[in-house]
């Protein structure tokens, strides 16, 4: 089979199991005669993808050529990927190989474990389809940020910024425990996480909720590296879901958890909230960390606006 659109890979060699030029060196060896179609661009800095992303978005946008911007990497490259090239067009086609340690969007995707059968399916068996992707506008600074998985506040927040801390990362290591990264993240953020009020408007109503630990909003069912938050995201659906977790004690956090890894049932619990929109303003009465898809930012604002997008993707 020969290839007959550009594509444009984004690689960033510092996430989850890929080796320096793995990746590069696999690829060449895939393809035969079609490579003047295959670009391949490196990160070399946190943040770089979105800069790159941009770049080539506006390449492809003047030339008005038939093209695919892949990026290689984990949840946060992506997310990455995809918001440089939302600063120039809505309409340009994404592609992705995971190869982080979380890989949320492939689960939920039922990607191949298989770096080699990934990279084949971007090149010659991929179909274009149109999915959910989650906007959020600061109602202050009316800066514009997406995610593709979720955006979290509170207590997924502070996770991901101790699961960011290379002192952290290097100790699990040592003694080979990366696979339970997040939930030592987790217990370790738990500990430190402070109720907060929270005010949500959505097409379903209020909400006033005075002891937040957790807000989530959800556009596929996994994250953190698999956890099922919310078993009934569809990032096909035109709507998200909002998980708000309650403040709770230890063993209540022990048995929700349970039921997350059982059977889901931790949406009924009293101590969390769950409904599904396509629109919600969220008001919170003190500043909190957050995260999106998996990438830590300071939740700066106390009132944000949150609603889908839709995005092209081979899958």
């Amino acid at each position: 089979m020969k290839l007959e659109k550009n594509i444009y890979f984004i690689v960033n060699e510092s996430s989850g199991r890929l080796h320096p030029d793995e990746f590069e060196s696999l690829l060449k060896k895939m393809i035969s005669n079609d490579n003047n179609f295959i670009h391949i661009f490196k990160t070399e800095y946190p943040k770089h993808a979105i800069t790159l992303a941009s770049d080539i978005a506006s390449k492809i946008t003047q030339k008005e050529e038939a093209a695919v911007i892949c990026a290689v990497g984990g949840d946060g490259t992506l997310n990455e990927v995809l918001n440089g090239v939302r600063k120039i067009s809505s309409s340009l086609v994404l592609a992705y190989i995971p190869t982080g340690s979380g890989n949320d969007f492939a689960r939920s995707h039922s990607f191949s474990s298989s770096l080699e059968k990934n990279i084949e399916h971007v090149l010659y068996h991929s179909n274009e389809e149109i999915l959910d992707i989650l906007h959020y506008e600061n109602s202050e600074t009316k800066e514009v940020n997406y995610a593709i998985n979720s955006i979290g506040v509170g207590l997924d927040g502070s996770t991901i910024q101790i699961l960011e801390n290379q002192h952290i990362k290097e100790k699990l290591q040592r003694f080979r425990l990366e696979d339970f990264s997040y939930i030592y993240s987790l217990l370790k953020a738990f500990f430190r996480q402070k109720p907060f009020a929270i005010e949500l408007d959505t097409e379903n109503g209020k909400t006033i909720i005075s002891d937040a630990i957790l807000v989530v909003f959800t556009n596929h069912p996994f994250f953190g590296g698999g956890i099922n938050i919310s078993p009934k995201a569809n990032p096909y659906s035109n709507d998200f879901g909002i998980v708000i977790a309650r403040q709770l004690n230890f063993l209540q956090l022990l048995y929700l958890f349970a039921l997350i890894l059982i059977n889901g049932n931790h949406l009924h619990s009293k101590h969390v909230h769950y409904e599904e929109t396509n629109l919600a303003h969220l008001h919170i009465n003190t500043q909190q960390p957050a995260q999106k898809d998996g990438e830590s930012f300071l939740h700066s604002t106390q009132l944000f606006m949150l609603n889908i997008e839709k995005q092209n993707f081979q899958l």
